[in-house]
């Protein structure tokens, strides 16, 4: 079929109606995939009723996504976080309990977008294990590693922040620590004032 100047000057003004009702009916996906599918459908030599239900399917299927899309907003679900997304902010030496006298503890705050945003987490010192005096030392050169690595076999899902690190205190002693979430998100703060970020040395 040879385009003529006649030709392309009704394909486009077709193509603006098609898009014109798009709108107007709220079929964004047709509006926006018509032309790609018909040119797919010219190479395939597709029925004009293919054409159609490939068509209408594209823009249900788009409409359907869209909706799940607007239900998790509804539902206001938490959004994964990522350690990246936060900022250092303040640390604080934590009180131990019983089981835990002896050993460090610190609550770290980091913050996401603002004050509003943020991100407690707990770093506890992990010693040797009281087993190796009779089973072995642990093949795993960080104690808060062996801690990590335990909770992970023992859990069906672990706390996405948990890890471990190894800092030396004002005293020169390096000690290992493994990291958690202070509260695993099931609390809110409630005020006004935005949390103010003081700065902070490192664990000590």
């Amino acid at each position: 079929m040879t385009n003529t100047p006649a030709r392309n000057a009704q394909t486009a003004a077709l193509e603006a109606l098609i898009e014109a009702h798009a709108i107007e009916l709220k079929l964004p996906t047709v509006r926006r995939r018509f032309k790609a599918l018909a040119a797919e459908a010219l190479r395939e030599q597709q029925t004009p009723i293919a054409y159609l239900g490939a068509l209408l399917e594209a823009e249900m299927a788009e409409r359907a996504e869209r909706r799940e899309k607007r239900r998790l907003i509804d539902a206001r679900f938490p959004q994964i976080k990522r350690l990246e997304d936060f900022r250092f902010a303040h640390i604080a030496r934590k009180v131990v309990g019983v089981g835990s006298v002896g050993t460090r503890a610190w609550v770290i705050l980091m913050l996401g977008r603002d004050g509003g945003d943020p991100l407690f987490l707990q770093a506890k010192e992990a010693q040797a294990s009281v087993l190796e005096p009779y089973v072995g030392k642990s093949r795993y050169a960080n104690a808060g590693q062996r801690v990590v690595e335990g909770q992970r076999m023992m859990q069906a899902a672990s706390d996405i922040f948990l890890g471990w690190e190894r800092a030396e205190g004002v005293d020169g002693v390096k000690r290992d620590f493994y990291i958690r979430q202070l509260r695993d998100w099931k609390g809110t703060r409630t005020g006004h004032r935005p949390l103010r970020p003081h700065r902070a040395s490192r664990l000590r």
